[in-house]
C-alpha cells in the first residue's frame, strides 16, 4: 500500500500514529476512531533505540516486542530443527552397516521427520524475511538519527547503539554457503542475541544495495519512507500476528536392539519412529529429587529392584506380586547406580569379571528390557558409581572403583542424555572425598552425597566445583552409613551397620533419631514413597514410607514415617539383593 503523503485528508493535519489493525497512517483526532488498536507513534519508531538492550528502558514500541518475539521463536525453530536433525542422524546411524537391504527401511522411517523439518525450514525461513525487513527499517532510522538533527550527544549514542545497523567497514567474503539454511541455523543456534547475529551477517543477509548510507534526507522525505517502508511491512507479516510453531510432533527412535541382533527380518519391526505427544515432553524427565509421589490407585506402584544374577524384579506394593525377567547386564554394585529417568532406568559401569566395567546401558521400564547400551569412552569407571540427575540434561557420575586400576576413584563426571556424551567434569583434590558412596541427589542446585566409609554428608556445588562437608560425626560416632534416601524436600534418612538410623534435614540442620531395623553388613538400597489414600470424606490423607529392599539375605521392609516403626513388608523375596539397586515406580 502506498502512502502519497503524511496529511490526513479528514482532518488536514500531519499524521503522526500508525495503526497496525487498519494498517493505515493517522493523525491524533482519528485515534477516537480506532479504540483499542495497536498503534506507535512515528517519533517514537524514529527516535527508539530499538537494538539497544538497555533494561531501564520504560517505552517499547511494537517492534521492539516483535524482535524479542521474533527471536524467540527462531531460536525454538532453531532447536527443533537441530533436534530433528539429530534424531536423522541418528537413524543413520543405525542403517550404516545393513548395507543395500536397509535404504529403502531408512526412507521410510526418516520421512515423516523429514516432512516435519521442511516445514520447520519453511517457517524459518518466513521468520528470516520478517527480520531483514525489520533490521532494513531499523538501518533507515539509525541513518536518519545520524545525519537529521540529532544534537552531539544524542548522535554518539545513537551511532553508539546503531552500530550493528551499519553497512561501513569491511565487507565479509559474500559466498553462497553464507545464505544457506543450514549454515544460517548454525549461526543462530551459536548466537545468544539478535544483535550478534545481526552484526555477523550485516554484510550478508541483511545487506540492503539501496541503503542510503551517509546521504542526507530531510525530516519530510524520511517520514514518508518511514511510513512507506512500516505500511509494506505490516502488509506482508503482520506486526500484530502471533508467532507460533505450527509443528507440534516430536519424534524419537524405538529401539529394540535384540530384534536387530537376531534377524534382518525383524528390522522393519524393530526400529520405529514414534510421535511423542506434546505432554509427554515435559513429563517425560522426573524432578532431580527421584521421590516417587503417588497420586493414583496403589495397585500400580511397583518396586523395581534388581539383583545379582542379571535380573530384575517387579514387586507389587499392593499385592506383593513379583514378575522377575532376566537383564543381560551385570547389576551388581549398582545400589546409588539405578537411576531412573522417565520411562528409563539408567545403570554405568559395573564388574570387571562381567564385562560392564566400561560400559552402560538403559532399561525401558514398558518393555522391561535393554533398550540402549553402549561403551563409555575417555572415562575411567568401574562399579559402584553413585548417580544423580539434574533434572535436565545431565547424570552425574560421583566416584566409585575401578577394578583394573585396583583404584577407588574421586571425581565427579557426567552424561549428556540428548547427545550420549560423556564429559570429564570435576576432580575432587582430597583423599577424603575417595571411596563409593551410597546416595547422591540434587536439592536447590547443589549435589548432596553420602559416602560409604565416613560420617558426613558432601556437599557439591555444580557452579563453581567446589565440595563441603556437613559433620554427622556427633551423632553418628563410629557407624557407618549402609542405606540411605531422600523424601525430596531436604530430610536424607542414613540407616548404619550397627543400628542406627537417623534423619538430617538440609535447611533446619537438626538431626532425629529414629527407631533402626537390624544390623547391616552389607550395602542395601532404600526408597523414600509418599502415597495419597482416600478416606470416607473423599479427602486425600498423605502418608510417607521408606521401603528397604535386602532380598533372602535381609528380607524387604517398610518404615512407616507417622507411627515410626518397621514391618516386614515381603517375606517371600528369594533373590539376592545385597549391594543391587531399586526404585518405585507407577505404571
Amino acid at each position: 500500500m502506498d502512502c502519497p503523503t503524511i496529511r490526513c485528508a479528514e482532518h488536514r493535519r500531519d499524521c503522526e500514529l500508525i495503526c497496525y489493525q487498519c494498517n493505515l497512517a493517522i493523525c491524533s483526532r482519528c485515534v477516537s476512531s480506532h479504540t483499542n488498536h495497536t498503534m506507535d507513534h512515528i517519533d517514537d519508531i524514529a527516535d527508539s533505540k530499538l537494538l539497544d538492550d538497555n533494561e531501564h528502558q520504560t517505552k517499547e514500541c511494537l517492534i521492539k516486542s516483535r524482535l524479542s518475539q521474533l527471536w524467540s521463536t527462531m531460536r525454538e525453530l532453531t532447536e527443533r530443527c537441530h533436534s530433528l536433525q539429530s534424531q536423522e542422524g541418528e537413524i543413520s546411524g543405525y542403517f550404516g552397516g545393513f548395507h543395500e537391504y536397509l535404504v529403502l527401511q531408512e526412507h521410510k522411517l526418516k520421512k515423516t521427520i523429514s516432512t516435519d523439518f521442511e516445514q520447520l525450514k519453511q517457517h524459518l525461513e518466513t521468520q528470516l524475511s520478517e527480520l531483514k525487513s525489520l533490521v532494513n527499517i531499523l538501518k533507515i532510522t539509525s541513518t536518519a538519527a545520524q545525519h537529521n538533527g540529532q544534537n552531539g550527544q544524542s548522535a554518539a549514542s545513537s551511532s553508539s547503539s546503531s552500530s550493528s545497523m551499519s553497512c561501513d567497514g569491511d565487507i565479509h567474503e559474500d559466498t553462497t554457503d553464507r545464505y544457506q539454511l543450514e549454515n544460517i541455523i548454525k549461526s543462530i543456534k551459536e548466537t545468544e542475541s539478535i544483535i550478534s547475529f545481526i552484526e555477523n551477517n550485516n554484510s550478508t543477509l541483511f545487506y540492503n544495495p539501496n541503503h542510503h548510507g551517509n546521504e542526507r534526507i530531510n525530516d519530510r522525505d524520511f517520514k514518508l519512507e518511514l511510513f512507506d517502508l512500516m505500511i509494506k511491512h505490516n502488509s506482508q507479516f503482520n506486526l500484530t500476528s502471533s508467532l507460533t510453531n505450527e509443528i507440534s510432533n516430536d519424534y524419537k527412535l524405538s529401539i529394540n536392539q535384540d530384534g536387530i541382533n537376531n534377524s534382518k527380518n525383524l528390522i522393519e519391526q524393530s526400529l520405529k519412529v514414534v510421535v511423542v505427544p506434546p505432554p509427554l515432553r515435559q513429563i517425560n524427565k522426573q524432578q532431580p529429587n527421584e521421590v516417587a509421589a503417588a497420586v493414583i490407585q496403589p495397585k500400580q506402584l511397583y518396586i523395581v529392584a534388581a539383583d545379582k544374577e542379571f535380573g530384575i524384579t517387579f514387586i507389587n506394593i499392593n499385592t506383593k506380586e513379583k514378575e522377575s525377567f532376566k537383564i543381560d547386564y551385570n547389576l551388581h554394585c549398582t545400589f546409588a547406580n539405578f537411576l531412573r529417568i522417565g520411562e528409563h532406568l539408567y545403570v554405568f559401569g559395573g564388574s570387571k569379571a562381567k564385562n560392564t566395567q566400561d560400559k552402560y546401558c538403559r532399561i525401558s521400564l514398558a518393555t522391561k528390557s535393554i533398550d540402549l547400551n553402549g561403551d563409555i569412552d575417555g572415562l575411567l569407571l568401574g562399579r559402584s558409581i553413585s548417580l544423580c540427575y539434574d533434572g535436565q540434561d545431565y547424570i552425574y557420575l560421583i566416584n566409585g572403583y575401578n577394578e583394573t586400576k585396583k583404584k577407588y576413584l574421586n571425581r565427579v563426571d557426567r552424561f549428556n542424555i540428548n547427545t550420549r556424551q560423556f564429559e570429564k567434569y570435576h576432580v575432587f583434590v582430597t583423599n577424603d572425598l575417595l571411596g563409593v558412596h551410597i546416595l547422591s541427589f540434587f536439592h536447590q542446585g547443589m549435589i548432596y552425597s553420602i559416602p560409604y566409609n565416613r560420617n558426613v554428608i558432601v556437599q557439591f556445588d555444580t557452579e563453581n566445583k567446589t565440595s563441603s562437608d556437613i559433620k554427622i560425626q556427633k551423632v553418628l560416632n563410629t557407624s557407618k552409613p549402609r542405606a540411605a534416601c531422600t523424601d525430596g524436600n531436604g530430610s536424607i534418612y542414613i540407616h548404619t551397620d550397627d543400628m542406627r538410623f537417623i534423619r538430617y534435614n538440609i535447611e533446619t540442620e537438626k538431626f532425629t533419631t529414629l527407631e533402626p531395623l537390624i544390623t547391616l553388613g552389607d550395602v542395601l538400597s532404600m526408597n523414600y514413597l509418599t502415597v495419597n489414600n482416600n478416606n470416607n470424606n473423599n479427602n486425600d490423607i498423605q502418608s510417607s514410607y521408606i521401603y528397604l529392599v535386602g532380598g533372602h539375605s535381609y528380607g524387604n521392609h517398610r518404615y512407616n514415617i507417622s507411627s515410626c516403626e518397621w514391618e516386614l513388608f515381603d517375606m517371600e523375596d528369594d533373590r539376592n539383593r545385597i549391594w543391587c539397586g531399586s526404585k518405585i515406580i507407577e505404571i
